[in-house]
């Protein structure tokens, strides 16, 4: 994320050096916030801009339009330029093409006052949460025109058995030769992001086959969900649960590291008893 002050060479000229350089303070002061407060990071700053990252597109929108609302009361205005891509990160600063594109010098002077744009964004919404959009285009010709659409929507992403991980922990052995376990899940999209933490609630789990769900999934507060179980190892199926959605197919989640004990035995035991009845049967006709 980019930001600049609109018309800044004219406000310094009006204010003089020592005003000015008070009210860049302040400026900085507001803008540094709301950074901080949606988890992105301060790269540097350049005169009276910002270059900050952040982990998701959602935050740097919303901190892009909370920093142009911040600096309102101090009768500013600045633009805001968002891009998504991968950086390099050189010395403490970052380059890269997605740095360049998101740079507000290289649009062309296309950013209007208080503007947060940038080009297409691949993906945009891969985090879940409520986001609200606001469009607003100028027409100037022979008369001056606004036009002016608010949207908002609520994004739930779905969960994807390929990301998500699941580990157990085996515990004492119960009744029927099943065992106790503890599944502990960290349910992710498709991109990658964990769903949640704080939806324990929107999560229906029950138990995959061979596994016995007997408490509610407990929210560990990083993303991770621990559900209580019984494993039975005779069923061929290692511990696993099934992960409902509202609105979405159910998936299925196992633990690849912990196997259950397959008929392998079962078959040799079969077998070796068919050869002692076979050889039994031999030795009857020889006698």
């Amino acid at each position: 994320m980019f930001t600049d002050v609109v018309d800044s060479t004219s406000k310094a000229a009006q204010l003089g050096d020592r005003r000015w350089r008070e009210l860049v303070q302040r400026h900085d002061q507001l803008v540094r916030c709301e950074i901080e407060r949606h988890r992105g990071r301060e790269v540097k700053t350049m005169g009276d801009g910002f270059l900050a990252i952040f982990d998701g597109p959602a935050r740097a929108i919303r901190s892009a339009t909370s920093a142009c609302e911040a600096v309102r009361q101090l009768g500013l205005e600045i633009r805001a330029g968002l891009h998504t891509g991968e950086l390099e990160v050189m010395d403490g600063d970052i380059g890269g093409i997605a740095v360049n594109i998101g740079d507000p010098a290289n649009t062309d002077g296309s950013f209007e006052a208080a503007g947060v744009f940038g080009n297409q964004m691949t993906d945009l919404l891969t985090m879940e949460g409520d986001y609200t959009f606001h469009f607003r285009a100028e027409y100037r010709e022979s008369c001056r025109a606004t036009r002016e659409l608010v949207w908002s929507l609520h994004v739930d992403v779905g969960i994807d058995p390929g990301q998500t991980t699941v580990t157990t922990q085996v515990g004492p052995s119960g009744p029927g030769g099943s065992k106790q376990v503890t599944i502990t899940i960290v349910p992710k999209d498709k991109h990658g992001n964990a769903v949640g933490p704080g939806r324990p609630d929107d999560i229906d789990v029950s138990g995959a086959p061979g596994t016995h769900v007997t408490g509610p999934p407990v929210d560990n507060g990083d993303g991770s969900y621990t559900v209580p179980g019984t494993w039975t190892p005779g069923s061929g199926s290692p511990p696993g649960v099934v992960i409902g959605q509202p609105e979405r197919p159910p998936v299925v989640v196992s633990d690849p590291k912990v196997k259950a004990p397959g008929c392998f035995s079962w078959k040799l035991l079969s077998f070796l008893l068919l050869l002692v009845v076979i050889v039994l049967v031999i030795l009857l006709l020889v006698t």
